[in-house]
């Protein structure tokens, strides 16, 4: 009797066993089988600083003030800038959905260059965070736009009243000039610093596309920070400088400028936003 006794204690025992393996196969077999939820990660703060290389993740855009130039009048916000140009020279409405600029240089001196400029009121500052500027330019020009161009300018505090925003001792700028002898243009970005031209981009002029391009309208994307730049353009390549641009602040300056003998010529602007940030 005792033996029995034993024998079936032994058989529960072993059954015990295998129930238990059964039971944690089972277990690994259904844990395997529901997917892995990924373990949430804590907030880290980091800097604010956002990236102009294209290498590294942008920051979304926060902006600082957008104006699309339709019109029908000006914001008090641009204040106009006459640079060897009497009031009665210089042009300016709104047509097409964009703001025109223009000047007449007939009654200027022999090669004195005449500019027609609008100064924003806000002052940029890309110390911290890069600041990007989108707008659109229309090459209105459809004879004989030698020596005429219009574009961008950016220029440290303290411009003097009637003073070239081309040639202040430090600026950067970015647009676009005619090509000789009919109405095409060509794209320019320069910097200056101690009132020298520093950097150039050309793309590739005159070695390349030496007649220029026919131009009507585009969009340029300029994004600066304390230590790059990148310039974007629809249908051509970015142009991405490391190199700091020499001051972390200024104005934004719209500008069309002509050598003396020319009748009256416009440029055209709209669509401008400016932003906090850097786009991918």
């Amino acid at each position: 009797m005792e033996r029995v006794s034993l024998w079936r204690l032994t058989v529960f025992i072993d059954w015990f066993r295998i129930s238990c393996l059964l039971l944690v196969v089972g277990c690994d077999r259904q844990q395997a089988l529901e997917p892995v939820q990924p373990k949430e990660q804590p907030l880290v703060k980091g800097s604010s600083r956002t990236a102009v290389d294209a290498s590294t993740p942008a920051y979304p855009l926060h902006l600082i003030f957008e104006d699309d130039l339709s019109g029908p009048s000006l914001s008090t916000r641009w204040r106009a800038q006459l640079t060897h140009l009497e009031s009665g020279e210089a042009g300016q409405h709104f047509q097409s959905k964009a703001l025109r600029l223009g000047l007449n240089t007939l009654k200027r001196q022999p090669g004195q260059i005449s500019v027609h400029s609008l100064v924003r009121e806000e002052r940029l500052d890309w110390t911290e965070d890069s600041v990007t500027i989108q707008f659109g330019i229309r090459w209105l020009e459809k004879k004989n736009a030698s020596y005429l161009s219009a574009g961008l300018i950016l220029v440290p505090e303290g411009l003097k009243e009637g003073a070239d925003p081309r040639l202040a001792e430090r600026n950067l700028a970015v647009f676009f000039t005619g090509v000789p002898p009919a109405a095409n243009a060509r794209r320019v970005a320069r910097l200056r610093k101690a009132s020298s031209t520093v950097w150039e981009d050309l793309q590739g002029w005159p070695e390349k596309n030496k007649e220029g391009r026919s131009l009507e309208d585009t969009e340029l994307q300029l994004t600066v920070s304390d230590d790059a730049l990148r310039l974007r353009e629809p249908g051509y390549p970015d142009l991405l400088i490391r190199r700091p641009i020499g001051f972390t602040a200024g104005r934004l300056i719209l500008f069309v400028a002509s050598q003396s003998n020319a009748p009256l010529r416009w440029a055209g602007f709209h669509s401008l936003r400016v932003s906090r940030g850097s786009v991918d």
